[in-house]
């Protein structure tokens, strides 16, 4: 099963592009992770940036919904660009 799901902060507002009469945009959730130093008992902030897109009526509400700043809870499917490429797209699929 192919389901990732992150709360974090908007990194920018969300900039909804039109393109062929369809919607989407690009964007980014910063989640706060946390670690704790063996040696010192320290606890450190460490922050995982987690790039996303959206399509359609998704993009659309999101765009309207939430400025840079906001927290948000995305859930998403992980995709590879392409066989080659591995680098992971997270497609949302819906948000809170």
């Amino acid at each position: 099963m192919n389901v990732c799901v992150f709360t974090g902060i908007l990194n920018e507002t969300p900039e909804l592009v039109k393109e062929n009469g369809v919607s989407f945009l690009d964007l980014c959730v910063v989640v706060p992770t946390y670690r704790t130093t063996k040696s010192t008992n320290e606890r450190t902030q460490i922050s995982t940036y987690i790039y996303c897109e959206a399509w359609s009526s998704g993009a659309e509400a999101i765009a309207k919904t939430f400025n840079k700043g906001d927290t948000i809870t995305i859930h998403c499917t992980a995709k590879n660009i392409s066989q080659d490429d591995d680098r992971i797209i997270f497609r949302i699929s819906e948000f809170e």
